[in-house]
């Protein structure tokens, strides 16, 4: 799926808090804000530039210099009136000392660099996830809250109605006791759903920075019909994309990396190479021009760890626990596979059912309001109870909320697939559209 949060575009570095003040927050500049203000993503970031830093190749290869100086003065004393006479020091030297064992030891180095970025898009998805569910997660709580209300102004009205016929004569104290009950049942729930919807907003604004409350959301996209193949043909899509797949097949190659460090540390032979040059001198120098004395050095040397080979020995274990870690990588790396595929497997399962519960539940409320019209129009003629009126209405609000929640179930479930597969949505209705391929 396309990195959303990782090729956000300039536009959202000049977002303000103000621009949400009024009209519609899409998903695309609620997932913009939580790159400029997100916690996690911004810890993610300095530990990303931390770890590229501390891996960095040059500090292996950077020589070491030094300047080094002083000055001393002896010999004074105030009784004999003998001021002492003072000498200084002053060197300048570099000194260079190179292994065979830097180029095992720059392989892990570049390993972990790439590992690192891995892991900062392995947070940043993290957050676009956490933001997706929040987003309609949010969208939900508002539909909830507004068929709540709406059903509580309908209860009013009815009540309203009866108070008008009870003041008239024309109904008893049960049909208004009855009509009153409904209404307080209806302002509970209605204050329970707002209490959710409180919630949905606080959840949204630790992600996004998102604070003020006056914005509109974007429609839920209508999903068509789709002809997905099955989890086995999925799963190959999603091992190519998936982030947390490249993470671990990486973990393998650091893995076998330090093996080789590992093994050039402590059973290869290892050459070294040694250079230094000094000017002036660390020891006290009487004249000028002593500081202009330099001098040479370069060395070559060999070791061969001959006991590191002795079953045992310290050598030998840390290759085999090297090795041993190469094992657990790869065993992390075929649970990963397993984990996708089931994973891939359940969003297929979740998003079938969910689109039949849909379907279920678009003829519910279909239902559910032509059969609360027609009651209450008998209740007006006078041919049914408040109780059978106040029924039909129960059945309507319920039909709503679990429209609600299947639409939203559908689209989660649908990006729940496509985080999996690293395909986007857009690209998956276009691809497995039913209609499209008919």
């Amino acid at each position: 799926m396309k990195k959303r949060l990782l090729a956000a575009s300039l536009m959202s570095l000049f977002l303000s808090l103000s621009v949400f003040a009024a009209g519609t927050v899409t998903l695309e500049e609620a997932l913009a804000s939580a790159e400029e203000n997100n916690t996690d993503l911004a810890s993610a970031k300095v530990t990303l530039e931390t770890t590229i830093r501390s891996n960095s190749l040059s500090s292996s290869l950077i020589p070491d210099i030094s300047l080094e100086g002083g000055l001393s003065w002896d010999n004074m004393s105030l009784i004999d009136q003998n001021a002492g006479s003072g000498s200084g020091s002053l060197y300048f030297g570099i000194s260079w000392d190179i292994s065979s064992g830097i180029l095992a030891d720059s392989r892990v180095k570049s390993l972990n660099q790439d590992n690192a970025v891995l892991t900062y898009m392995l947070q940043a998805e993290s957050v676009e996830e956490a933001v997706t569910l929040a987003y309609w997660n949010l969208s939900l709580s508002k539909s909830q809250a507004e068929s709540a209300q709406m059903a509580v102004q309908s209860a009013q009205e009815t009540l309203d109605s009866v108070q008008a016929a009870y003041d008239a004569g024309q109904a008893d104290e049960l049909e208004l006791s009855t009509a009153r009950l409904d209404v307080l049942n209806y302002q509970y729930e209605a204050s329970v759903y707002e209490n959710n919807l409180d919630l949905a907003y606080t959840a949204f604004s630790q992600l996004t920075g998102i604070q003020t409350r006056d914005f509109e959301l974007e429609d839920r996209m209508d999903i068509p019909v789709l002809d997905l193949p099955s989890a086995d043909e999925l799963v190959s899509t999603g091992s190519t994309n998936s982030t947390q797949l490249q993470s671990l097949r990486k973990q393998v190659e650091i893995a076998k990396a330090e093996t080789s460090r590992t093994r050039a540390e402590n059973q290869l032979p290892s050459l070294t190479l040694r250079a230094s040059y000094g000017l002036g001198s660390a020891a006290s120098v009487s004249a000028f021009d002593d500081l202009w004395h330099d001098n040479a050095s370069v060395s070559v040397g060999i070791s061969i760890p001959v006991s590191s080979w002795i079953p045992g020995s310290s050598g030998d274990i840390a290759v085999k626990t090297s090795k041993d870690n190469e094992k657990l990588a790869a065993i992390a790396l075929e649970a990963g596979v397993d984990d996708l595929y089931y994973s891939i497997e359940e969003d297929l399962l979740t998003l079938q059912q969910t689109s039949q519960a849909l379907e279920i539940a678009e003829e519910s409320l279909a239902l559910s309001q032509t059969t609360y019209d027609l009651v209450q129009q008998r209740y007006e003629a006078g041919y049914v109870s408040i109780d059978d009126l106040s029924d039909a209405r129960r059945d309507l609000l319920n039909a709503r909320l679990t429209l609600n929640q299947s639409e939203v179930s559908q689209l989660i479930a649908l990006y729940s697939l496509s985080f999996d597969t690293g395909v986007s949505t857009d690209e998956l209705i276009s691809t497995y559209s039913a209609q499209e391929q008919n």
